[in-house]
């Protein structure tokens, strides 16, 4: 049947005409260009629907918006014909980028706005709009009893497109979700996918350590809101090398530090920022109860009092056995 489905794929991949893909290539530049996210991309959403009529050919009649700015388009099978044991499917594509400036002057393309397409999602969108061109030409060959479901996700980039695409009803019906994300580490052309957990979940983690200001010919008068911070960020660490094994996976970033506006005066509070990928909830949890315990006590040395938190993004993709 995986080779059945391959051969399918392939006639109809080599039979996309040039001017089709030097559309989708155009509107990729375009969206590259032209980048929104945070669930205003409504630029973005719109152009979508505009390419996915004129260039996809797709009836209008089957795009819906979903969840503000994201979009279903639903393909049904036109052949008379008894459904395959999975009737309905879907496959998507994230819309938005990421809150940065892009500075690359090499491409004549690059982006405009507050936003930059960082992550590649000018690239699965551009890729997802091809497939709707397919599918709506195929849909003869597949039984009037079953869909195709596109799916358009904004926000994936933050606070988070899925949760209101799904209480939009973008799963309803739908037996099977398929999706991709771009590797540039792997070769061009690979397409590759694994029985089990393939991406990590993520969740943001946020500590204010509080202290008490004061000068700093007197530190003894303070309490040292930094120095605990920058001693918090070397023990965090220890999280995964003391308290979880290497086969759990889990991976502790700090990325953000902040504390103070003057180089004489300590600061009250200071600020640590960072993620934490994951694929088990098991090993999520420890680090949560790790992390917290580390805190208070790395403050209490100094001190001062901790205040942790975290902000759980997406679980981890776990998938069907291939």
């Amino acid at each position: 049947m995986v080779e059945g489905k391959k051969s399918f794929l392939t006639s109809f991949v080599e039979g996309i005409p040039e001017d089709k893909v030097q559309e989708a290539i155009k509107f990729r530049h375009w969206m590259h260009q032209n980048a929104e996210g945070h669930l205003k991309e409504y630029n973005t959403q719109r152009r979508i629907k505009e390419i996915l009529v004129e260039m996809a050919g797709v009836d209008p009649n089957c795009i819906r918006e979903c969840a503000g700015t994201g979009l279903t388009v639903d393909i049904r099978g036109t052949a008379q014909v008894p459904p395959t044991a999975v009737k309905s499917i879907a496959f998507r594509a994230d819309i938005d980028g990421l809150e940065m400036q892009e500075c690359n002057s090499e491409i004549a393309y690059a982006s405009k706005t507050k936003y930059a397409h960082m992550c590649g999602h000018d690239g699965h969108t551009a890729t997802l709009i091809l497939a709707a061109y397919l599918i709506w030409s195929a849909r003869h060959t597949f039984s009037d009893q079953s869909i195709v479901r596109l799916l358009f996700q904004p926000a994936e980039e933050g606070p988070g497109g899925a949760e209101p695409m799904i209480k939009d009803g973008c799963l309803e019906e739908i037996e099977e979700v398929y999706g991709l994300h771009n590797i540039p580490s792997f070769p061009e052309g690979q397409i590759r996918v694994k029985s089990g957990a393939m991406m990590a979940g993520v969740s943001c983690l946020k500590v204010t350590i509080k202290g008490k200001g004061g000068h700093s010919s007197t530190p003894e008068k303070a309490r040292d809101a930094v120095g605990a911070a920058a001693a918090l960020v070397g023990n965090l660490h220890l999280v995964k090398q003391r308290f979880l094994s290497a086969a759990e996976g889990l991976v502790l970033s700090i990325t953000q530090i902040h504390g103070g506006n003057c180089n004489n005066v300590f600061p009250d509070e200071a600020f640590i920022d960072g993620s934490l990928r994951f694929f088990s909830n098991s090993a999520f949890k420890v680090a949560m109860e790790k992390i917290t315990e580390i805190a208070n006590h790395t403050a209490e040395i100094y001190g001062c009092t901790a205040d942790v938190s975290f902000y759980e993004n997406y679980p981890a993709v776990i998938n069907s056995d291939v």
